[in-house]
């Protein structure tokens, strides 16, 4: 990005995953009730200590942005996105049929507490729900999940 070419967004990632997701979730700006916006989306090279840590120095080399900046921090982790109640998730993570079914298996092993829409530690149950129907982690899978999985009742 230069002075030159301005862009309407740089996002600022700690991974693949992460910027897959933005990625395809920017370019579905009628799921985000927003107008197509240009953007660059850069990977810190340290990645979640370098965003936490360093990233107004990283971002600082970049040209154009003045009095135009804000910063949006996504809390927690990205994979806690993955949670959402739509039956798409269970479908991209290869639990379609399965028995019992995704959110079920999660309580039974206590990765999912009763009350709680969502597990404490969302990568961890993504890595283990993955595992068991021995499907890889990958950018690709979070593409998919951005791609196909509504936004209208994330949370």
């Amino acid at each position: 990005m230069t002075a030159e070419d301005p862009k309407d967004l740089v996002c600022l990632v700690a991974d693949k995953n992460t910027e897959q997701s933005i990625l395809t979730l920017l370019d579905r700006p009628e799921a985000l009730a927003i107008r197509r916006v240009t953007f660059d989306i850069l990977i810190h090279p340290e990645h979640d200590p370098g965003c936490l840590l360093r990233s107004p120095e990283f971002l600082r080399s970049l040209a154009g942005w003045r009095e135009r900046a804000a910063a949006i921090v996504v809390d927690p982790e990205i994979d806690a996105w993955v949670w959402s109640d739509s039956p798409r998730v269970e479908a991209v993570l290869g639990w379609t049929g399965r028995d019992p079914d995704l959110r079920s298996w999660l309580r039974d092993h206590e990765l999912l507490d009763p009350s709680s829409p969502k597990p404490g530690r969302p990568k961890e149950a993504v890595e283990k729900a993955l595992q068991l129907v021995r499907k890889p982690r990958s950018s690709a899978l979070y593409r998919q999940l951005a791609r196909e999985v509504g936004l209208a009742r994330c949370a």
